[in-house]
């Protein structure tokens, strides 16, 4: 990854981050445009794809999300 790239998605992580901490606990469980996805899905599936991704552009083997849980990752994230 480039110098600029890594800047970018740092400066990408750190405006998400700046959302999700304003959101009350009952704001993780509303419904999200995403059939049957929760903000917490919702987050959980970034979570996983951005390991995922990372994991890959180091060269390593990613660790595959569940997919039928997709907000178990966000869960270890709180």
């Amino acid at each position: 990854m480039s110098s600029r790239s890594g800047e970018l998605l740092d400066q990408g992580l750190d405006f998400f981050t700046t959302i999700i901490t304003r959101l009350s606990e009952d704001d993780w469980e509303r419904p999200t445009p995403c059939a049957d996805w929760t903000a917490r899905d919702v987050l959980g599936h970034l979570a996983t794809s951005t390991s995922v991704g990372i994991s890959i552009m180091q060269g390593r083997q990613p660790t595959w999300p569940d997919g039928a849980r997709p907000g178990s990752a966000a869960a270890r994230l709180s």
